[in-house]
């Protein structure tokens, strides 16, 4: 058990960490995380991405996931957390079955998040 430092690698400024914490149980790692005082995400192409997970996500063919649990000023309903193979970070993509995944543009305004996700390590 530990905590995690979230920062957003494309751009924007997480002010306030409330609550960033883990459990790795063997291979399986659960996080949590609420974050407030979101700046600056800026209104462009590049992917959303929330990097600085503890353990780099298990190598191959796999993908974490995970659920938002609040977001304020964005309706973000569409859209489900998962991490990246051989990674240490989170991206999100649509329910939709469209196949895309969340934009800068996308989530500007956002200030609060809370989510969760888990996934499986190689460490």
């Amino acid at each position: 058990e530990g905590t995690w430092v979230p920062t957003l690698p494309n751009g924007g400024t997480i002010g306030t960490v409330n609550n960033a914490t883990y459990t790795r149980i063997g291979r399986l790692v659960m996080i949590h995380f609420y974050v407030t005082s979101i700046t600056s995400i800026p209104n462009n192409s590049s992917q959303f991405k929330i990097e600085g997970l503890p353990y780099d996500v298990q190598s191959g063919s796999w993908y974490g996931a995970g659920q938002i649990s609040y977001a304020d000023n964005k309706d973000l309903s569409v859209w489900r957390p998962l991490t990246s193979n051989n990674s240490d970070y989170i991206y999100f993509h649509r329910v939709n079955g469209s196949g895309s995944s969340a934009q800068n543009s996308n989530f500007t305004g956002t200030t609060d998040l809370l989510l969760a996700i888990w996934y499986f390590t190689d460490a």
